[in-house]
């Protein structure tokens, strides 16, 4: 392949980074613009190459790796499954790497080899001779790719931060998108928190040839019922299926940590791990102090020991190690946070112990962390509207038998999963107004400035994201769901890789695992939920390799469950933290600092619950996020000064 200037020696890295850019026309040259984006990752030291128009460095490690051919350069971020069936297709030998396969799959079936490539991948494809930049997201987009596209140039990046340093990319962030992002309504999962800086979407690959670009959706989620004649076929289908997702993700050198919580999904994981791992299986998990105040709403648990306990009995091969959370302050390390994932935390009440165990896994020698996060979405999935397809389908047998079920319920059974699903949107809105006092608002979730609102009409994209109109009448919309999935997916993959290539470990979620997914949203909605008991496939399929406390468990667990009591000691800091935020200028439109100061001295209240404590940090790390943009937006130099043009 011609190259211009001599090649860097290929090294491995424990933390792998590509980046790179074509150009259209000749405004710029390649090789300068890579030379601007090296400059925010001087110590990035890898494969380097360099054509007339087009240039990138890629530094493997960490399922990041590339490969050369003869007229193409392929690499990016990857972890494939069926990988075994694909060498064989193709010819090639067992121990051939993934990142060969995916070239050599090229070599023969050109852009149209995305459509046999399974498992998670951000892949870019550089084709010297017909100067051709082909790149493909994963079905679900639990690999990033980030683009900035002008009309001089394509640029791309596995994050944000090296494309700050191409002309025309500034810091400006995108307002609906933070809006979004703030309200926890899951932002699509092309767009991201800055507004020059887009992701390529799931299941999609790009071209740019001539100086075009084009997007085609590769896939599409297959969503047709599916029908088994027996209810046992199912489980064994079920757990032949989870259990090639979780081997498929194992470190095959050294020990899988998996995060476990007490419920369905971690335990799931934890005990099909040691099933299939010939290596140690670590079970890492969060304890709260010994002594805390906790207040919530029926349904939630604090305290999941006895569950992982019962698990550790049963499987004894699983190493489990506990960590208390007392003393993690929800500040602490903030800036490397956002550092890491360039975006504000979700659940900042969390971040502090997730770093924790990241911490713990990577001096326990583990090389990949395991979680399950999207299973309650998928495996462990409640089978949300279950009852209001009984009504549409005329079962009223089947609704009668529910209802005995769940009798003990009374009243709130039927105005929660039966009668209120069935009304209009309006309706419910016209009865929280007359007992609430005011309709439901995303503004609820969080503290945004409701001028903020207004501008980005947030409750328009909170009816539009949630397909309210639509879904009247109790109706199940799949497709709706499955693009739900998608957009929890991708955001989530965002913060949990970006956490533990920190800590220089490989993120994995078996429950995101596409035909897992796909799967369990095919099954009759049944199989989720019947007569009063939900999350039923998890639950009769792996019966015999959970602990009954597990299996037969009604409740879920609060993580950190100690948050109100710990804010409680520490709400001077809370205080000094909101005073000193709400005087930055980069805050102002933004933070509602009024309905946060008012809410601070609520926390001492009896009525104060884990939501208020949840709603207070949301709003003081979201601020800290924003002064940390501003810093860094303000820091370094144009890139017009550095560039020139050609």
């Amino acid at each position: 392949m011609r190259k211009s200037g001599d090649r860097i020696a290929r090294t491995s890295a424990a933390r792998g980074v590509f980046f790179g850019v074509s150009v259209k026309r000749d405004a710029y040259r390649a090789e300068d613009l890579l030379a601007a984006m090296q400059r925010r990752r001087p110590a990035c030291v890898g494969t380097s190459i360099v054509h007339r128009r087009f240039a990138c460095l890629v530094q493997p490690g960490l399922h990041t790796d590339c490969c050369e051919t003869e007229r193409t350069f392929c690499f990016g971020s990857l972890q494939l499954t069926h990988g075994r069936a694909l060498r064989a297709d193709l010819g090639l030998p067992k121990d051939c790497a993934d990142i060969e396969a995916v070239a050599a799959c090229y070599q023969i079936h050109g852009v149209e080899s995305v459509t046999r490539l399974k498992g998670d991948f951000a892949l870019v494809i550089w084709d010297e001779s017909r100067e051709c930049l082909t790149m493909m997201r994963d079905r679900l987009g639990l690999k990033q790719l980030y683009l900035a596209e002008t009309d001089d140039f394509l640029a791309f990046s596995g994050q944000p931060d090296p494309l700050f340093a191409l002309p025309g990319v500034s810091f400006a962030f995108d307002e609906g998108y933070l809006a979004e992002y703030l309200a926890l309504l899951l932002p699509p999962a092309d767009v991201t928190f800055y507004r020059d800086i887009r992701r390529l979407a799931p299941a999609t690959h790009l071209v740019l040839k001539g100086g075009h670009t084009a997007h085609r959706q590769y896939w599409q989620a297959d969503l047709t019922p599916l029908r088994l004649a027996h209810r046992a076929d199912y489980h064994a289908a079920f757990r032949e299926q989870l259990g090639r997702a979780v081997a498929e993700r194992l470190d095959g050198c050294r020990p899988t940590a998996v995060f476990l919580s007490g419920g369905l999904d971690s335990t799931a994981l934890a005990a099909t791990a040691v099933a299939q791992s010939p290596n140690r299986v670590l079970g890492l998990c969060c304890e709260p102090p010994a002594t805390f105040d906790y207040r919530d709403g029926p349904g939630w648990e604090a305290e999941e020991r006895r569950y992982v306990a019962a698990l550790q009995r049963q499987v004894p091969a699983l190493d489990v190690t506990f960590e208390t959370v007392a003393d993690l302050h929800p500040f602490a390390g903030l800036d490397a946070h956002f550092e890491t994932t360039e975006l504000p935390p979700h659940a900042p009440n969390n971040r502090p112990w997730i770093d924790r165990l990241l911490a713990k896994a990577a001096g326990a020698g583990a090389g990949t962390v395991m979680v399950g996060q999207l299973g309650n979405l998928a495996m462990s999935w409640d089978g949300a509207g279950y009852l209001g397809d009984l009504v549409r389908r005329g079962q009223l047998r089947a609704l009668w038998r529910e209802f005995r079920a769940r009798r003990v319920s009374g009243a709130a059974w039927l105005k929660s999963e039966l009668v209120w699903p069935l009304l209009p949107h309006r309706a419910r809105q016209m009865l929280r107004l007359v007992k609430h006092g005011r309709a439901f608002s995303p503004l609820n979730f969080a503290a945004i400035d409701p001028d903020l609102a207004r501008r980005v009409d947030l409750d328009a994209r909170y009816h539009q994201r949630m397909n309210l109109t639509q879904r009247d009448g109790g109706r199940h919309d799949m497709a709706w769901y499955w693009e739900g999935v998608q957009c929890y997916a991708a955001n989530l993959s965002t913060v949990w890789t970006a956490q533990a290539r920190q800590h220089g470990l490989a993120f994995c979620d078996p429950c995101a695992d596409v035909d897992l997914v796909t799967f369990c949203l095919r099954i009759p909605l049944s199989l989720h939920q019947q007569r009063g008991r939900k999350r039923l496939l998890v639950r009769e399929a792996l019966a015999q390799q959970l602990p009954a406390e597990v299996v037969q468990r009604r409740t879920r667990g609060r993580q950190a469950p100690h948050t109100l009591s710990y804010c409680r000691t520490i709400l001077p800091e809370l205080e000094a933290a909101c005073r000193r935020y709400a005087a930055l200028p980069a805050t102002h439109g933004i933070i509602d600092w009024p309905r946060v100061s008012a809410a601070l001295p609520q926390l001492h209240a009896p009525s104060a619950g884990f939501g208020e404590a949840l709603f207070v940090l949301r709003a003081l790390t979201a601020a800290a996020f924003l002064d940390w943009h501003h810093r860094r937006a303000t820091a370094g130099l144009p890139c017009d000064s550095v560039l020139q043009h050609v």
